[in-house]
Order: structure tokens, then sequence, then C-alpha cells
């Protein structure tokens, strides 16, 4: 085993595959940003036909893989280039991915992250309501406990005089 191949096994980060390589159980890190890519994670194990499908659409040329986190290897190299390297993977761009499924995934991509910042903003406002409602409840608990403190004033009815039979 050369040097380079020895360093390439240990070091996780270095293998590329190509697109057509993937099959379902092997573990790849998308080189992009989260939301360049239609799936909830960088990082996943391909699970379906599908996936592998979405992954080529995206138009990269090299995906990273990681064969420790793998169920399998990937599909032999159709082609020589395509060697463990430690080269950068090309990026795909929003404007660059022109597939109308890709296109369709990453806008509703877009819409869930869109609306779970909304749910966190109405979750916040509801946190800073109840923090302010439990100050409340507190302050009315210490009046209560001060008050009771205080020694009532005598009872009404044994100020009242009785005129009948007393």
């Amino acid at each position: 085993m050369l040097e380079t191949d020895a360093y390439a096994m240990t070091n996780e980060s270095n293998y590329f595959v190509h697109p057509d390589q993937l099959q379902v159980g092997v573990y790849i890190q998308l080189d992009l940003h989260w939301m360049a890519h239609p799936f909830s994670f960088g990082s996943f194990k391909i699970k379906s036909i599908d996936q592998i499908e979405t992954l080529k659409k995206l138009g990269l040329t090299k995906i990273r893989y990681i064969p420790n986190k793998s169920d399998i290897q990937p599909l032999a190299p159709t082609s020589p280039a395509i060697t463990p390297t430690a080269e950068p993977t090309p990026t795909a761009s929003h404007s660059e991915v022109s597939d109308p499924t890709v296109l369709a995934l990453l806008a509703a991509k877009r819409q869930r992250q869109s609306q779970h910042e909304h749910r966190q903003a109405q979750l916040d406002a509801c946190e800073k309501a109840f923090g302010k409602a439990a100050k409340t409840v507190r302050s009315i608990n210490s009046q209560i406990h001060i008050d009771a403190k205080k020694p009532l004033p005598p009872p009404i009815n044994s100020s009242i005089k009785c005129s009948i039979h007393c």
C-alpha cells in the first residue's frame, strides 16, 4: 500500500465518488451550503433510489463519501478519473440547478425553513409573555402573604349590639 493510500484510508474526508457510483447504503457528505440542496442534512446515508436521482440532478461531478459510515461500497467507477483525492468538491449554486424537481424540492425546503422561523418567533413571544405572567403571579402571591401577616379587623358581628336579648 502506498503512503497516499494509507493517508486516504485514515482520512475519510478524502474519498470522492461520481454520482453514477452512488447506491443505497453509501454515506455521503455534500460540500454544499445547507440551503443549496433539498436534503434535510448535508451528511446522510442514502436510503432510496429517489435520493440518488436527486443527487445526480444537483449537477455535482464529485460527491464526498465516508466509508466508515457506509453499509456498502460505492459502485466501481466507470472512468479511472475518480480516485481518492484531497481536491475540494465542485459545488452547484442555486442558479446552476435547472431541474424542475430539484428546484421544487429546494422551494419546499425554503418554505419549511420559513415556517420553522415563524414558529420559533411565536414560541419566543409566548415564552416572553409567560415570563411576564409568572412575574405578575409572584407579585400577587407576595402581596397576599404580606397582607396575611397584618392583623385582621375585628369581626363585624362582635361590634353589632343586639337590642333583643343581648
